[in-house]
């Protein structure tokens, strides 16, 4: 029987009519059919007598045709199939004969490794970069990966950077230096892409590449940010030679840097360099950490002392804000020269600065005092009484009739009914409340009130204080005192003084001590000296004013600071968020310093964690060293 006679009537036919008809067939059709067949026999058997007969008769059987196959047939039967057509029973989608990419690709997943292993040694083709990548991590054995590798290398596939991180660990070692050495990659930094050349892929990444690589990443930069990310890339690298380079470029991109990016530079780049960005942005070296167009009276008064002449007057000149008048008259007396002085004295009287005359006589400004004292009398036509009017503060108003216990005979309340002005004799009537609400009505000189009293201006105020309550009356005295004043050059000034004033009060003893002969003509005080000031040199693990991050600048652990030179400043450590401002419960403050008490000199087990920033400011040095273990042995 022929096969085309068999393949149009067996579909109708019973299996009993299909085993006979198959015993007689004389030839055989193409493997699709006999599939095809194969599918409509249900009786194993008889499926099994229809692929022997069609082996017998040298059917041609396609890879489809042996995969449509699977689990249609006995198992042994199957294999016997895969012998005959040059199918691997086990692996049924592998066609030996097929070395193409795709072949490969779509099936080698359901092959067997040494399947997976030929195939790949056979390849003569290779897919995109993408799906290479894919192929090496979903292979299992490091040698199978090894050759795919080298055989796409050998086909020049194009990786691109993120393939190349992809397949980081994922090869062995020698394999991943031939994949680096092919695509232009580093193994050392395999983050590092040397096709991008963009700003914002150096400044996010530079810190974690090698030296090497940092020169190259500048060298081919294409942009650059701004002068703060610059400065801040700057602190990320850390050795010398890649920080000369970035500032090169920058000063070539025409970046010059704001004072507060050359204060945070300060000491991390050679001095010639640090030098050269300081002309470029006109910021000279004394005046880094101090911005002369907003000089204010706290920058002034902290480190005028570390100044030469000629920045101490410049300085002065720019000054825009003044502090207390004592602060003031303390500056003033320790100028190093009368230009100095008479400068910083002249402008702080402009600003609106009131001396008081003690102040003013340390000064050596007599004259000024007494005409202040002149400026500040009224000549009364008569005398007066003037009522004082309580002037309520943190106000304790006692209740009427109320009894205070545990102050029964203390005075709870002072009420000032008037001031009695009788020239020199000032009489003050009041009234003290008790502790029990009884009252009683006194009547004193001015000066024995309790001892409240003070001179402004060289004005007498009267002032009584009891339980936070604070009263205040003005008096007008009607005394005065004139002088005359001879002068060095011969002329003669009338002065008019009121009595207990501190003017009359020195004119009073000059005229006692001209009339006993004790005064002489003033002599004209030494010529200024200048000060040769010699810089302080910064030794080893010394601080000076700035900002160091803990984890870069200082590394993170346990420390002492030790105040070795300057007036004084502050001691700050927080930690900052992304916007520069302080992450709460993170920050500590201490003033330090040599001068005044309430400054500390040591500071001892200060807990420096990563990430945390330590600002040191004002007109002092510190020390640090690693603090000593703490021993507790109860």
């Amino acid at each position: 029987m022929l096969w085309s006679e068999f393949y149009d009537g067996f579909w109708d036919w019973s299996d009993s009519t299909r085993k006979s008809r198959i015993s007689s067939l004389e030839d055989i059709g193409s493997g699709d059919e006999v599939v095809d067949a194969i599918y409509e026999i249900e009786d194993p058997k008889i499926r099994t007598q229809l692929i022997r007969k069609a082996i017998k008769l040298g059917a041609k059987f396609t890879t489809d045709d042996f995969q449509n196959l699977e689990g249609e047939l006995p198992i042994e039967v199957y294999e016997e199939l895969g012998r005959y057509a040059g199918f691997d029973a086990d692996n049924p989608t592998y066609d030996k004969s097929d070395t193409s990419w795709s072949h490969f690709y779509d099936n080698f997943t359901e092959w067997d490794p040494d399947t997976q292993t030929a195939t790949i040694n056979d390849l003569q083709q290779m897919g995109k970069h993408d799906e290479v990548v894919d192929a090496i991590l979903i292979l299992e054995d490091n040698e199978q990966r090894a050759i795919l590798t080298r055989k796409a290398i050998a086909f020049k596939v194009k990786f691109t950077h993120e393939d190349f991180e992809n397949l980081q660990d994922e090869l062995p070692a020698e394999v991943y230096r031939e994949l680096a050495a092919y695509t232009g990659h580093s193994v050392d930094c395999p983050d590092y892409d040397k096709d991008n050349h963009t700003w914002k892929y150096f400044y996010e990444n530079c810190g974690g590449w090698t030296e090497q690589i940092q020169l190259g990443a500048i060298a081919s930069l294409k942009t650059i940010g701004s002068q703060k990310q610059v400065m801040e890339a700057i602190l990320e690298l850390e050795t010398e030679a890649p920080k000369i380079a970035l500032v090169e470029l920058a000063i070539k991109r025409n970046i010059v840097f704001s004072r507060d990016s050359l204060q945070e530079l300060d000491g991390s780049l050679p001095d010639e360099v640090f030098q050269r960005i300081l002309r470029i942005a006109d910021v000279p070296e004394d005046d880094l950490y101090f911005d002369e167009d907003n000089i204010d009276w706290d920058d002034f008064y902290g480190s005028y002392s570390d100044w030469n002449d000629e920045v101490l007057l410049r300085r002065i000149k720019k000054l825009r804000s003044f502090g207390p008048s004592e602060e003031v008259a303390d500056a003033v007396q320790c100028m190093p020269n009368a230009e100095a002085e008479d400068l910083l004295y002249k402008k702080a009287v402009a600003a609106g600065v009131r001396f008081t005359d003690d102040e003013m006589l340390a000064m050596g400004n007599l004259v000024d005092v007494l005409k202040s004292a002149i400026n500040n009398l009224d000549v009364p036509s008569t005398p007066r009484k003037t009522v004082g009017a309580p002037i309520q503060q943190k106000v304790v108003t006692p209740t009427p009739g109320r009894t205070y216990m545990g102050l029964e005979n203390t005075v709870v309340d002072i009420q000032i009914l008037n001031v009695e002005d009788h020239g020199s004799n000032v009489l003050v009537n009041y009234t003290k409340v008790f502790g029990n609400g009884s009252k009683k009505t006194c009547r004193t000189h001015v000066r024995d009130l309790g001892g409240y009293y003070r001179f402004f201006s060289a004005k007498p105020i009267v002032t009584a204080e009891c339980l936070g309550k604070v009263y205040l009356g003005l008096i007008k005295s009607d005394v005065r005192i004139l002088f005359i004043v001879k002068l060095n050059d011969g002329s003669a000034e009338l002065i008019q003084a009121k009595e207990g004033s501190e003017a009359s009060l020195k004119l009073l003893q000059l005229s006692e001590d001209t009339a006993n002969g004790t005064v002489s003509a003033p002599v004209p005080p030494p010529p200024a000296q200048t000060r040769n000031v010699e810089p302080y040199q910064l030794k080893k693990n010394e601080l000076p004013q700035g900002s160091y991050l803990v984890g870069r600048d200082i590394p993170a652990g346990t420390y002492d600071f030790f105040v070795v030179y300057g007036n004084g400043g502050s001691f700050d450590i927080a930690k900052y968020d992304s916007k520069g401002e302080i992450i709460n419960g993170t920050w500590t403050s201490f003033w330090v310093g040599l001068k005044e008490d309430y400054e500390k000199r040591e500071l001892i087990h200060i807990s420096c964690q990563e990430g945390y920033t330590i600002k040191i400011k004002g007109s002092v040095i510190l020390k640090i060293a690693r603090s000593q273990s703490v021993k507790i042995d109860l």
